[in-house]
This record gives structure tokens, C-alpha cells and sequence, in this order.
């Protein structure tokens, strides 16, 4: 039944008892062998089959429009899915990002979801997977081609950069980084952060990254009017930032001190 047509679906539907909503449940393999990796009575919004489905439904109507508006269709380094659920108690009409891991048949080992509304803001922007260890996003989209791997706070900025994944926060657990130097040894670590001259908590803490001798890409001052790397390919309608522009860009040691000085932050 997982490579029938939607069509196929309907038609199958009338011959059982089941909704057609819950034979499209059954088509998602992923799901069925992993019943507790996501929200409950999760939509796969790259699926097109699913879509088809609910395409009249309001809250699938603005998880298309924000991807959309977000670029997050055309991203280079978007994950292979994204989700919503509509009727999950904790992550109903959030939009979902799953953490893969990196083996062949990769398993979600965590997500993170991002409100769709302002109410939902309000309560929380961010959510992630209770009693659950941190993963690592798009760790599974990692090249050795690139001698980089460059950490993001959010899932969505790290889709617009390749080699780049995010911590779901900003400072890596001590498990995180044993996974990073487990796949990865011989990969550079970056941080990027948000546009410092704009940002106070991303100020703060790039200067708390330096001291500690980490490698840091430092926002060039002809950018003070971009919020982060999404808002630059929002703005320019990009699919992707050049990694070579982020590690021209980046600093460490005493050389990073020093251009951190030349960053006045806008943000009081």
C-alpha cells in the first residue's frame, strides 16, 4: 500500500472500514516503524500525497505559506521532511523539524517545533522533544567535501548553508560534541550565530565563544540591516549563503577579539 496513488487511497477506502485520513496514516512507512519518533498524528508537509489530503485545511494552508515565504522549499540543506500536527497536545499547529541520525535507514532521534501562530509565540516559540536527550539537525546532510562543519542555534538558518546543523540551542551538550567528533573528526567547528550588530544575546555570547577559543563567524558591518541567514535569502530570494563567505569571515583567538571590538550592537 506505501507506493499506492491518491486516487488508489480513496478507492481502497471504500472497500474498508478505515477513513481515508487513517489509510494515509498506514502509507507512512516511517511513522509505522517509528511510532514514537514525532508528534502524535504527524503530516509529512513534503509529501505530496498527504498534502492532497488536507489541502483545504487552514493550519496545512499556513504551514505551506510560512515554508514558502521562508524559503525553506527552495533551502539547499532543507531536510529530507517537515511536519505538523493538528491535533498533538503539546505540538499541535507547530511546525516540526525532525533530527535525523546518519545511519542508511535513518531514524529521527529528536525534533524541535516552531510555533505557526502569535498565541502559540506567546506560550513558547520554540518546543522540543520531552524526556529526550539533544540531537544534532541535519547531522545526516554533513559532506566531507566541505572541510566545515558549521553550528546554528535553529533548524532553519542551518538549512540555508551547507554542512550546517543546529544544536537546538546554542551551546553544544557534551554529548552533542562526542557525536560531532565521532562522525566528524576531522572537520573545523564554526559557530554562527545571529547578526551581532543587531542581536544583544548573540553579542554576548560570541564573546563569550572567543574567549574560550572557539572559531566564530563575525557578521562584516555592510550587513547591520540583516536579522540572520534567512533573512538574507528572504530578502535577496536566495536558496543559499556560500560557505566560503562565512569562513572568510570567521575569527578566533586574539585576531577574533580584536574584530569583535570593531562590532557595536545596535540592541541595548
Amino acid at each position: 500500500m506505501t507506493g499506492m496513488t491518491l486516487p488508489e487511497i480513496i478507492a481502497e477506502s471504500e472497500v474498508h472500514s478505515d477513513t481515508v485520513a487513517e489509510i494515509i496514516k498506514k502509507t507512512d512507512t516511517y511513522k509505522k516503524a517509528n511510532p514514537n519518533a514525532l508528534p502524535y498524528d504527524s503530516i509529512n508537509l513534503f509529501d505530496e500525497q498527504q498534502i492532497a489530503f488536507y489541502k483545504e485545511n487552514e493550519v496545512i494552508k499556513d504551514a505551506l505559506s510560512f515554508i514558502k515565504n521562508r524559503k525553506i522549499d527552495i533551502a539547499v540543506n532543507k531536510p529530507k521532511t517537515l511536519w505538523v500536527s493538528l491535533t498533538d497536545k503539546v505540538h499541535k499547529n507547530r511546525i516540526v523539524f525532525p533530527f535525523y541520525n546518519t545511519e542508511k535507514n535513518a531514524k529521527i532521534m529528536f525534533y524541535q517545533s516552531r510555533a505557526l501562530y502569535k498565541e502559540d509565540e506567546e506560550i513558547a516559540k520554540y518546543l522540543s522533544k520531552s524526556n529526550s536527550d539533544k540531537y544534532i539537525f541535519n547531522l545526516d546532510k554533513v559532506s566531507p567535501d566541505i572541510d566545515y562543519v558549521f553550528l546554528q542555534e535553529g533548524p532553519i538558518d542551518a538549512m540555508f548553508l551547507r554542512n550546517s546543523v543546529a544544536l537546538a540551542g546554542i551551546h553544544p551538550t557534551e554529548e552533542q560534541l562526542e557525536i560531532l567528533k565521532g562522525y566528524y573528526p576531522m572537520h573545523n567547528l564554526i559557530y554562527v550565530m545571529d547578526n551581532q550588530w543587531v542581536d544583544r544575546a548573540s553579542y554576548e555570547i560570541t564573546k563569550k565563544l572567543l574567549d574560550r577559543g572557539e572559531a566564530v563567524f563575525l557578521w562584516p558591518k555592510e550587513l547591520t540591516d540583516f536579522k540572520d541567514l534567512n533573512d538574507i535569502c528572504i530578502r535577496k530570494n536566495l536558496n543559499e549563503i556560500p560557505y566560503q563567505f562565512i569562513v572568510k569571515n570567521t575569527y578566533k583567538g586574539m585576531k577574533g577579539k580584536l574584530q569583535y571590538t570593531q562590532i557595536k550592537c545596535k540592541q541595548s
